[in-house]
């Protein structure tokens, strides 16, 4: 089997898995997670701060050269080939999701589901993440904070320029992911990772 292709087989297996997680599913804070999770959490760690700069880094040029218009694509472009190289590259799934959906393809992961609901419109400095038990595998999830380079799109509806709402609402009909304030949790970033 080749490399893409045992990449495809791993990712529709993780997916199946964590579309059937029990809502109760084993799960830890991240510092009080096993010693047995701590190389999937290590893993998961790299692989979030590799997606982090990848958005904001091409977020900042794109605000700059045309302001958040075109920089609204690339949450939703950047941040979906960011996952797919991951997954082509190490095997292992990756997302971003939130309590309050914009892209509906960002969908909460089964495992996530519950822990996601509970801190919704939580302060993002008061949740640290979560390791959850799947098996052979560790789901991590981690929060992502509303900060000020994410109010143009993100922030209250009312204070969001007319032309991006528009370009929102065009893009997603069903868009919830306004309203959120300075240091609220705006979304998780989710990883499926080997425990070994």
């Amino acid at each position: 089997m080749g490399r893409a292709a045992a990449a495809t087989l791993t990712i529709l297996l993780t997916s199946a898995l964590m579309m059937s997680a029990q809502p109760d599913t084993p799960a830890w804070r991240i510092s009080e997670a096993p010693a047995t999770f701590r190389a999937a959490i290590s893993r998961a760690n790299v692989l979030r701060v590799e997606v982090h700069d990848a958005l904001l880094s091409e977020l900042q040029t794109k605000l700059a050269k045309g302001g958040p218009e075109l920089a609204l694509r690339v949450c939703h472009m950047r941040a979906q080939s960011a996952a797919r190289e991951i997954a082509r590259r190490d095997g292992i799934v990756t997302g971003l999701t939130s309590d309050r959906l914009r892209n509906p393809h960002n969908a909460v992961p089964g495992w996530a589901a519950r822990l996601i609901a509970s801190h919704a419109g939580a302060r993002a400095d008061a949740v640290e993440g979560y390791a959850v038990d799947l098996g052979p595998k560790v789901g991590i999830l981690q929060p992502i904070t509303e900060a000020p380079v994410c109010a143009k799109c993100h922030g209250p509806t009312e204070r969001i320029d007319p032309a991006v709402r528009e370009e929102l609402a065009r893009r997603y009909p069903a868009d919830a992911a306004h309203g959120f304030r300075p240091g609220e949790v705006r979304g998780w970033f989710w990883a499926v990772v080997p425990k070994s």
